[in-house]
């Protein structure tokens, strides 16, 4: 349900869940004044946008009447298209609800003073203006206004209107069920839509349309512009803020440590959309500068307006310190960046390591040799000879002197028993 958003001068504005949509003009949105049976000017008034008339045939008073940036149709199929969109738009104004009762605003149904939000607003009878009226579009440039008054729109002289919060006049829409009259060295924002005719005193201004579906227009030295719409812009000057903060303030060397960033809009109401590149700074950092020969970390992805760094592990001792950069999506809020220093929670100190907390490593075996097992050498020996036993390798350690003699006397004895033998054979033989 779409409700009108009302504040008097001493209240602020009330938000609307909602705007309306703008009323379809159709070819009429080109012509700045359209009549249904005639357009009279007198005095030196300026028409920037189309003149219409029809069915009518009567136009006067151009010149002295300056028509600028539009063309005059009168009794011509473009102005009976334009007539027949305006009827359209008559229509659609007229049907919208629901709408605020102006008489719950002001007992005479007068709007002066009053600051409006975005809605649509009715009267069973009259609509008047007397002073200033202000509406507030309340950040919403897209803000669409609808007035409908069953009978008269009247405005007093030097009356006013002032637009703010983003309000434009392309998207105010005033429904008359009547005529319209505007007062003199009267200023106006918005499109007339009146069922029978529209009077313009000396001096009025208007920053919309004035347009007549059955009646006449009559203009005394006056000014009426087509407004133009200007697009919402989607681009913030002010820059979205960063809050960041570590996982941890301290840690040991070998842990590791990630920087988490939120991002709030500014102004409230929507969610900085693209992504975060973290910077380190270390390891003897205050501070992280991104554009001070810092390593990037990472560039990460912002998801509902925040985003978490990857792990960064330090390889030293000392003090690590984050830098942030904010990279806008296109269209969206300008980047900005943040420098870490301890003060923001962007700095971490990296501690050495305590004992035991070293990972171990495994050292693998020495290889052990084992010296090769002596086999004994056995050679039949002749009867009544003496067996000698000689290592099968050197174990490589040295001989004792008592060894070399020990040595010497078998082969010594060895060398009798085999005289012996041989002499104990010649005697035999």
């Amino acid at each position: 349900m779409i409700v009108a958003g009302i504040v008097s001068t001493s209240q602020p504005a009330l938000a609307t869940t909602s705007s309306p949509s703008p009323v379809v003009m159709g070819t009429a949105s080109t012509f700045a004044i359209l009549a249904g049976s005639s357009v009279t000017n007198t005095g030196s008034s300026t028409i920037s946008g189309n003149l219409g008339l029809s069915p009518g045939s009567s136009v006067t008073g151009f010149p002295p009447g300056i028509i600028s940036n539009g063309t005059e149709h009168v009794t011509d199929a473009v102005a009976a298209q334009a007539q027949s969109d305006l009827t359209h738009a008559y229509l659609d104004a007229a049907g919208r609800t629901p709408a605020t009762p102006v008489s719950s605003l002001s007992s005479n149904l007068d709007l002066g003073g009053l600051t409006l939000g975005p809605g649509i607003y009715s009267s069973a009878s009259s609509l008047n203006v007397t002073g200033q009226v202000t509406l507030d579009a309340q950040g919403n440039q897209n803000a669409v206004f609808i007035f409908q008054a069953v009978s008269t729109l009247i405005t007093a002289s030097n009356s006013t209107f002032t637009l703010t919060g983003g309000a434009q006049a392309c998207n105010v829409f005033w429904q008359v069920g009547s005529s319209a009259t505007l007062g003199s060295n009267s200023k106006f924002d918005g499109t007339i839509l009146a069922l029978t005719s529209a009077s313009l005193l000396t001096g009025a201004n208007v920053n919309g349309r004035v347009l007549a579906r059955n009646g006449a227009v009559t203009l005394e030295s006056n000014v009426i512009s087509v407004p133009t719409c200007t697009a919402a812009s989607t681009t913030v000057t002010s820059s979205a803020s960063i809050a960041t903060s570590v996982s941890a303030s301290s840690i040991p060397l070998g842990a590791s440590v990630t920087d988490h960033a939120v991002l709030t809009a500014t102004p409230s109401g929507t969610t900085p959309a693209g992504s975060v590149q973290f910077y380190t700074c270390g390891p003897n950092a205050t501070s992280c500068s991104p554009t001070a020969g810092a390593v990037l970390d990472s560039t990460e992805a912002l998801s509902n307006g925040t985003a978490t760094s990857s792990s960064f592990t330090p390889t030293a001792v000392g003090t690590y310190c984050y830098g942030v950069t904010y990279l806008p999506q296109s269209g969206t809020y300008l980047g900005s960046s943040e420098t870490g220093s301890g003060s923001n929670d962007e700095c971490v100190t990296v501690t050495q390591a305590a004992a035991g907390s070293v990972s171990s490593t495994t050292i693998p075996p020495t290889p052990v040799t084992t010296p090769a097992v002596t086999t004994p050498v056995t050679t039949p020996l002749a009867a009544g000879s003496t067996a000698v036993v000689v290592p099968a390798s050197n174990t490589g350690e040295p001989w004792s002197a008592a060894s070399y003699w020990i040595l010497a006397s078998i082969i010594a004895l060895s060398g009798f028993g085999l005289v012996g033998q041989w002499l104990r054979r010649r005697r035999t033989a």
